[in-house]
């Protein structure tokens, strides 16, 4: 069986061949090649989820009543934004391994607390999930999971209504937590912790792909801590 499967991929490699999903450069594997990947800057630290000051610690120092710290992996770039494009809608799901290593290497850079952490992907709606066939954000959670030994907390958070896409809304939320503007209000209430006691007193990775103006991250952050949770630190691949 590992025989004709090696002569499969070996045909689809000559029919289709491999390139960066950037710069289309031909690959002998992965969607995106080194030298773009190089192009990634990795942060080294957190930062507040208000003001966007560094918080090399992961600690709120600026403003203690944030739901939630900011664990932005790296810049948004061209490389990020084709690797998530071709993920999110062509359905590629091995883009989640590039999008994966960035997150692991911020996570060593920042020296991140993960100790006593459960992992929690921002959930889609199970519509939305059943047609894309997958959650984005739960591919790069089990994949940190794995390097990282810690828990995903399957389905502690779930997506209770299926909101417009936060990218077709133009207004943005403003820098103040809990400001409602109209992409806060496109997600209130939109989210809904099953059982409480799955995350009661449990410090948690919230994790996604990308931030805009910090709206889904903030509503799912104040869910679960309204649930008990504590100490949310949420890690995205990169701030838009």
């Amino acid at each position: 069986m590992t025989a004709l499967n090696g002569i499969k991929n070996f045909i689809l490699d000559i029919l289709f061949p491999r390139i960066c999903v950037n710069c289309n450069k031909f690959l002998k594997s992965g969607i995106v090649c080194d030298l773009c990947l190089k192009q990634v800057k990795i942060y080294n630290a957190c930062a507040c989820a208000v003001c966007g000051k560094r918080l090399p610690l992961a600690k709120k120092t600026c403003h203690p009543k944030a739901p939630y710290i900011l664990a932005a992996a790296a810049d948004y770039n061209d490389v990020i934004r084709e690797i998530i494009h071709v993920m999110k809608y062509k359905h590629i799901t091995e883009a989640a391994e590039p999008l994966a290593k960035i997150a692991e290497d911020f996570i060593g850079l920042s020296r991140l607390p993960l100790k006593n952490r459960v992992i929690i992907p921002i959930p889609l709606h199970k519509s939305r999930e059943r047609k894309r066939g997958f959650n984005q954000a739960a591919l790069i959670a089990e994949k940190i999971s794995l390097v990282f030994n810690i828990p995903v907390a399957s389905g502690a958070l779930v997506r209770i209504k299926n909101t417009e896409p936060q990218f077709q809304i133009n207004s943005r939320t403003s820098g103040d937590v809990g400001v409602k503007t109209a992409k806060a209000q496109n997600l209130c209430d939109c989210f809904e912790v099953p059982n409480p006691k799955q995350i009661a007193r449990k410090q948690v990775l919230l994790v996604d792909d990308i931030t805009t103006s910090g709206a889904t991250l903030r509503e799912a952050a104040e869910t679960l801590k309204k649930a008990g949770a504590r100490n949310i630190i949420a890690l995205v691949i990169a701030k838009a």
